[in-house]
C-alpha cells in the first residue's frame, strides 16, 4: 500500500471520528448573535449562535447546527 492511500485512509478515519464526536453543537442560551448559511450547490445548511458576555464585548459561547454530510460537519 502506498503512502498516499495510507494518508487518506487516516484522514477519511479522522473526518468520520470528528462527524461522531462534534464539538459545540446546538444553540447558545440566550442568543445574542445569530448566521446562517446555505450552499444551494450540495444542500449543505450551517447555523451559528453566539452568546455574549454581560458587558457585550466578548464572546462567552459559540455553538453551530448543520446539515450535510461529515466533510461539513467536520469544517464548522
Amino acid at each position: 500500500m502506498t503512502s498516499s492511500m495510507n494518508q487518506r485512509r487516516f484522514y477519511q478515519q479522522i473526518i468520520l471520528e470528528h462527524s461522531k464526536n462534534l464539538v459545540n453543537p446546538g444553540k447558545t442560551n440566550p442568543v445574542d448573535g445569530y448566521h446562517r448559511e446555505h450552499n444551494p450547490m450540495c444542500g449543505d445548511t450551517i447555523e451559528l449562535t453566539i452568546q455574549l458576555n454581560p458587558t457585550g464585548d466578548r464572546i462567552e459561547d459559540i455553538k453551530f447546527e448543520g446539515t450535510g454530510c461529515a466533510n461539513e460537519k467536520l469544517f464548522y
